[in-house]
């Protein structure tokens, strides 16, 4: 790995300090140093072209059919979109996300999370809806908000669905998400049940109030789920969330991690935990 870090970092340089310091500036070292290594660790991993998705990218109209709060302090929402002529829909697959044209002119890509998704990676059954959990930011950039209040019969433009974070069933793999990162997340535990995969998740959030799909995944095997909150257990650390990895996996080395929804600092330490040599 360290042979294919250095070819990426060949003829590259950091920019240098926005407060004027001569040494390369902190945030973009640390972010570029993580995804040197990130890539070298999928550039080293064999794929399997049988549980690629087809490259299905269509822009078409869906209608909000369905509206459901998510967790107890109401800042999540699950919205249910389906075809206009009442139709089936393209399969989708964990990992996959739509792009959303909203009436406002604003663009923003939320993960599939619906029970729908198959654990047949070739030929999943074609969905009759898409669904998205959708987190109000109050200061964010608006789309949050848009998402929130759009009403039932809104018809709104979608593209997709894509797969940039894809998942292959097999072997063993431990998820660690983050608030609304479980989204992403939650549709790859729910395959990894299904295909009997080893599996574990640590699953973080401020509260219980505001974590979502918390019902689902409390009725999980308690062996293989942790749930932390910062008002009980405090900010995790990588150390404190990796604490459990050898009773999961009995002392064996662990390959594989899915990670999503962490603070830069903490996903980046856990990604090189996990995956350290």
């Amino acid at each position: 790995m360290n042979e294919m870090v250095a070819l990426f970092r060949r003829g590259r340089s950091i920019p240098g300090d926005l407060y004027g310091k001569p040494e390369p500036d902190e945030a973009i070292s640390l972010v570029t140093d993580a995804l040197d290594k990130w890539f070298a660790l999928l550039d080293g991993t064999a794929y399997k072209e049988e549980y690629a998705a087809q490259p299905i990218v269509r822009t078409r109209t869906l209608t909000l059919t369905g509206r459901e709060v998510m967790c107890v302090d109401e800042h999540v929402v699950q919205l249910t979109f389906t075809a206009d002529d009442d139709g089936e829909l393209p399969p989708w697959s964990p990992g996959m996300h739509l792009d959303f044209h909203l009436p406002s002119g604003r663009k923003r890509q939320y993960s599939l999370c619906g029970g729908n998704v198959s654990s047949h990676a070739v030929s999943p059954p074609e969905p009759a809806s898409y669904r998205v959990a959708v987190r109000l930011i109050p200061d964010g950039g608006g789309g949050s908000k848009e998402m929130h209040a759009l009403e039932l019969g809104t018809r709104v433009t979608v593209r997709g669905p894509r797969n940039g974070f894809p998942f292959v069933p097999g072997g063993a793999a431990v998820f660690v998400a983050g608030g609304i990162g479980i989204t992403a997340i939650l549709p790859m535990v729910r395959m990894a049940i299904a295909t009997d995969m080893d599996w574990h998740l640590v699953y973080c959030g401020r509260s219980r109030q505001s974590m979502p799909f918390l019902d689902e995944i409390e009725a999980m095997d308690s062996d293989r789920v942790i749930i932390r909150t910062d008002d009980v257990d405090g900010l995790p650390s990588a150390e404190q969330l990796l604490e459990q990895l050898p009773l999961f996996t009995g002392g064996a080395a662990v390959r594989r991690a899915v990670v999503v929804g962490l603070h830069l600092h903490c996903l980046l330490e856990v990604c090189f935990a996990v995956h350290a040599e």
